[in-house]
């Protein structure tokens, strides 16, 4: 009897790829479940030390409590359900400070975990694409971790910025969860080790509210305040101006867990409200 021999065409350059996003994706997804879960299970057992605690209280200070609501100045938002705005620290930095709150359709705990994984594939090709060149996390503790972070803007005479923050996360009651980060000097991360890379600053606020369903569907309101400095020979009014393109990153959450029956309420919303 004879054998036969059955072949297959070799998959295109675009199967393999399409194949390799997908593979992307399932891990992605599962590191993102895996801190979900860890926030849903593990969120009220965490126990906070002394330095985590005035960090939380001053980041949360600082940006929440410090700023006063009637100066915040309306900015432009590219994205119609992200509302964007910006002031300034009384006697403070001349860096500004921008805002942004939008609903996203997600979990609490979904949208905490997607911001908090910082290291997958997706991200890690963002920051590239972006024009990122080191990027690395060190996890403290389940709730704690360092974020060291370089960009370079593709400008000839502006030297590489790079950042190195530390992150705390805490529930502070069953419906809201805050997240807050500001600089931080470590051994592991000494400015300088890179001669052309300069030490910019940068600290952010994260509030999450858990609110009620629409139709099903599980609703988190998301608050992103951020301040960054790129230190350097660089104006200050060049350096605000980028202000919402740094809140855009809120817009990209909201994306990524829009469903289209709330996106088309919406819209049938925002019409009768101009109309």
């Amino acid at each position: 009897m004879s054998e036969s021999l059955t072949t297959h065409p070799a998959p295109s350059a675009s199967a393999l790829f399409t194949l390799s996003t997908h593979e992307d994706d399932r891990i992605d997804a599962a590191v993102r479940e895996g801190l979900s879960a860890l926030i849903k299970e593990r969120s009220r057992e965490e126990v906070y030390s002394e330095e985590e605690i005035a960090l939380l209280q001053r980041v949360r200070q600082k940006f929440e409590g410090s700023l006063e609501e009637g100066k915040w100045k309306e900015l432009k938002s590219p994205d119609v359900f992200v509302t964007m705005e910006s002031t300034f620290e009384e006697g403070g930095s001349s860096a500004g400070v921008g805002r942004a709150i939008t609903v996203v359709d997600a979990l609490l705990e979904d949208c905490v975990a997607w911001e908090g994984a910082r290291m997958t594939r997706e991200r890690v090709k963002d920051h590239h694409d972006f024009g990122g060149l080191d990027r690395a996390v060190v996890k403290l503790t389940n709730h704690c971790e360092l974020f060291h972070n370089v960009i370079d803007f593709g400008v000839a005479t502006l030297a590489p910025r790079e950042w190195l923050t530390k992150a705390v996360w805490k529930m502070v009651d069953e419906d809201t969860m805050i997240v807050c980060m500001e600089d931080i000097k470590d051994d592991r991360f000494p400015p300088g080790a890179r001669k052309n890379y300069v030490r910019a600053s940068s600290g952010a606020f994260w509030k999450y509210e858990r609110l009620s369903e629409v139709r099903g569907i599980p609703q988190t309101r998301v608050t992103y305040v951020q301040q960054a400095d790129l230190k350097g020979l660089i104006p200050s009014f060049i350096a605000n101006s980028k202000i919402v393109g740094q809140l855009e990153y809120l817009s990209t959450m909201r994306k990524k867990f829009d469903t289209l029956f709330l996106l088309n309420f919406r819209c049938s919303y925002l019409k009768l409200a101009l109309s």
